[in-house]
Order: C-alpha cells, then sequence, then structure tokens
C-alpha cells in the first residue's frame, strides 16, 4: 500500500486552518455576559448600561447585577445620577462567569458659598463702646465742635462701619439653571420621539449619558434653546454609535 504523504498533509493542513477559523469566529461572536455593578464594595442598583457597538441597553438590578449581549473589544457605557464608568471588554471578561465593574462617582461641583460674620449686637455696652466717644480716654476742646454729639454716637465711626459693610457685602450670583429642569421646561417628548429618532424607553438614559459631559451644564447656561437642541442633536450621533 503506497501512502500519499504529500495529500495527507494537505488534508492536515486544511483540518488546522478550518478549527483555527472556527475557533476566531467563535471568540468574535457575540454572548450574553453576566457581571455586577459596585462602587467600593457595595451594589449599585438602577445604573443604566449600553453597548456602543450594538445599542443593546440594559439596568443593573437592586443586588448590581446585570446581563447584556456583547464580545471582546465592544464598549460598555455605565451612566446613572451619581456614577459613570466606560470600559472596553477583553475576552477575558467574556469568558468569566462574572465579572465586576467598579463605577466611579461623580464629581459634585459647589457653588461658591460666603458665609459673612455677623456683628454681635446682643449688648448695649458693646454699641457703646463702638460707637461712642470716651470723654475720660478722648478728651477735646469744648469750644471747638468736631461733629460729635456729647455722650451719643461717633458719626464718622458709624459711617466707617457702615461702609464696610456694604464693602465687604458680596452681591449674590443668580441661580444655575439645571439641565434636567431645562430640557423638562423647554422641550416635549416629541423631540427626542421624532427629532431624534429615540425610542421611549431610550430618553431617560440619553439625558443622562448627555448629562455626564461637562459640555451639558455650559450649554444650559446660555439660555440658547437652538444652542441646546444643537447639542442633543450632537450627543445622540454619539449615544447611537
Amino acid at each position: 500500500m503506497v501512502i500519499n504523504y504529500s495529500k495527507l498533509l494537505k488534508n492536515n493542513l486544511l483540518l488546522t486552518f478550518i478549527s483555527f477559523a472556527s475557533q476566531f469566529g467563535f471568540s468574535q461572536s457575540e454572548k450574553l455576559i453576566h457581571g455586577k455593578a459596585v462602587n467600593e464594595k457595595f451594589s449599585v442598583e438602577g445604573v443604566g448600561i449600553v453597548n456602543l457597538f450594538n445599542n443593546n441597553n440594559t439596568t443593573t438590578a437592586p443586588n448590581g447585577e446585570f446581563s447584556i449581549l456583547a464580545k471582546a473589544g465592544d464598549t460598555l457605557v455605565f451612566v446613572s445620577t451619581n456614577y459613570y464608568r466606560k470600559i472596553a471588554l477583553k475576552q477575558q471578561d467574556i469568558d468569566n462567569a462574572r465579572f465586576t465593574v467598579q463605577l466611579v462617582q461623580k464629581t459634585i461641583n459647589l457653588d461658591e458659598v460666603v458665609i459673612e460674620k455677623k456683628a454681635d449686637f446682643n449688648s448695649q455696652a458693646i454699641v457703646d463702646k463702638q460707637f461712642t466717644a470716651d470723654q475720660n480716654t478722648s478728651p477735646k476742646n469744648s469750644l471747638v465742635y468736631d461733629g460729635m454729639i456729647p455722650n451719643g454716637m461717633d458719626l464718622m465711626k458709624v459711617g466707617k462701619k457702615l461702609i464696610n459693610l456694604f464693602k465687604s457685602k458680596k452681591q449674590p450670583e443668580p441661580p444655575k439653571i439645571g439641565f434636567n429642569n431645562y430640557i423638562q421646561s423647554n422641550l416635549d417628548t416629541n423631540f427626542f420621539l421624532k427629532t431624534l429618532k429615540l425610542k421611549p424607553e431610550e430618553i431617560a438614559l440619553f439625558l443622562e449619558f448627555c448629562q455626564t459631559d461637562p459640555e451639558s451644564d455650559k450649554v444650559v447656561q446660555t439660555n440658547n434653546i437652538l444652542s441646546v437642541m444643537d447639542f442633543l442633536i450632537a450627543k445622540k450621533a454619539t449615544f447611537k454609535k
């Protein structure tokens, strides 16, 4: 019996190639992955999750767990009122039965707080000490009028105190417009459904996605509805990739 080694070698190479191709195709196919969203050691409920590559989305359960269709290389965005995270999935995440995602807490910008020191007017003795001339410590010529009332208030001191009070008092800044409040007050649902072509269940998640961009706060402060609409249209293009 004559064995054709050349043909046998070709068949083995073909089988090897088919096996490699099937394994590669399997590794690149999407699958339902399972994970858990936490902050430090605590589970986080109600976090919206979007796969930017296939537009699949879901929300974390009360115990922080979630399931979503994805593959290695996909990008997942986690957004909620207090947390945000964007991750690129690795093959080890796909192979892991349940992987953990550490969420990052959003930075809270506090408005400037002005604390004014209040004068203590609880005692008449303090008032007299600050505003009343003391005849014993400040002797004066009774023949020359210096604008002061005997045993009364020093008008010059009172005037200086009032001037300093008005100088130190800072004018309050106008209140900032909140992003969600501005959207609710100026845009109706039809804008999101008809103009942005969003599904009703995507609207809340889309607004959370927009709010993670620092520009969202700046654009609503302009109080220009056209600028706000342009911003939302641009963010929708990113949201729907």
